[in-house]
């Protein structure tokens, strides 16, 4: 597996950060990240940057949201395909449309969560800047990042991360996570059972 992009590669990150970063947990604004992710803005051309704008008015959230949610679905059913589970992801579909909270989220989390599932995009006059959460950032080259817009489905990326945010882990995470405890469950049964029934099979 790839430790991320050469040099070459990478993306070009924006120094100083977000210069005035916008606490919207505690202001009637839009929900622009999740709660607690630290925002690296990258830099990106006119085209890119016209293609994420579209996705986010599509779906009616701010691109710094839209950026993220399409990067990070691109970079977990990558992995899922380097461990041959590729075909896991209907089922990670179905989970993700049954998920539930199990006890009361914090309000920012339930803020959210609110924002993932009903959309807001930013006001006119708001920064609107386009960035990544540090956390990934190391793992997404130029090329990832026009891969990612070129596959983007983002009703299945909000879906997936309000069933991470949910179960308290990445959307990456919580994708890997599925897929082994699906597998460990059908281990026991007949590989032809398996696959009519749709669990996750090595490819």
């Amino acid at each position: 597996m790839s430790d991320g992009p050469t040099p070459s590669q990478a993306l070009r990150l924006l120094p100083g950060g977000l210069s005035e970063p916008i606490d919207e947990w505690d202001l009637d604004l839009p929900v622009l990240h999740r709660p607690g992710d630290l925002i690296e803005p990258i830099a990106v051309d006119a085209a890119t940057s016209r293609r994420l704008h579209g996705i986010a008015a599509r779906g009616r959230i701010p691109v710094l949201m839209a950026c993220t949610l399409v990067v990070e679905l691109h970079l977990a059913v990558s992995d899922l395909q380097e461990r041959g589970a590729s075909a896991c992801t209907p089922t990670l579909d179905a989970t993700a449309r049954n998920a539930r909270p199990a006890e009361p989220l914090s309000a920012s989390t339930a803020k959210y969560l609110r924002a993932l599932s009903t959309g807001r995009s930013a006001r006119p006059g708001l920064p609107s800047p386009i960035g990544l959460p540090t956390r990934i950032v190391r793992r997404v080259s130029a090329q990832t990042l026009s891969a990612a817009i070129e596959t983007a489905d983002l009703p299945r990326a909000r879906a997936w991360e309000r069933a991470a945010v949910i179960d308290g882990r990445t959307l990456t995470e919580w994708a890997l996570a599925c897929a082994l405890l699906q597998s460990s469950a059908s281990a026991d049964e007949p590989r032809a059972g398996r696959s009519a029934h749709g669990v996750c099979l090595p490819e």
